[in-house]
């Protein structure tokens, strides 16, 4: 499939069937804080960080950014299958990182599974570092 222009926008609410859609087929698992409600509430904080890529009116691709006040977050970048391997992903990172740089973020973390080692490779050619962190969370509600 020839992909035409790839444009890469802001989210918006009308948006999020598609973007679910696409992370879902993209193999991200999908907990209760991805549904729209949960979404919204980074949006409200961030609303310039949460990108989509669409092609002729589809959207493609989407990157979930946030900004606590002292550190970018990226969460969800995922891509249709259908349109991997065409720099859909290294294009929508790109764009978000810039906007960090822009409101004078200093740093940006993501977490990835252990077992991604795929994924790890793809954000180490981006030039993330691999930290030996521990990651712990305790869920308050539902599946997080």
């Amino acid at each position: 499939m020839a992909v035409t222009e790839i444009i890469v926008r802001e989210f918006l609410g009308m948006d999020y069937p598609q973007v679910y859609r696409v992370w879902e087929r993209s193999g991200l698992e999908m907990r209760t804080s991805d549904t729209l409600p949960e979404l919204q509430k980074v949006l409200d904080r961030n609303p310039d960080l949460f990108l989509v890529a669409e092609s002729e009116g589809i959207i493609v691709g989407a990157v979930l950014g946030a900004f606590d006040g002292r550190r970018g977050w990226v969460y969800h970048l995922g891509v249709d299958p259908s349109y991997q391997n065409r720099g859909i992903g290294t294009k929508l990172m790109a764009d978000l990182l810039e906007r960090y740089r822009a409101n004078g973020v200093n740093k940006v973390n993501l977490m990835v599974t252990a077992d991604n080692l795929a994924v790890c490779e793809y954000y180490k050619k981006m030039g993330f570092i691999l930290h030996d962190y521990v990651v712990m969370g305790i869920p308050l509600q539902g599946k997080y």
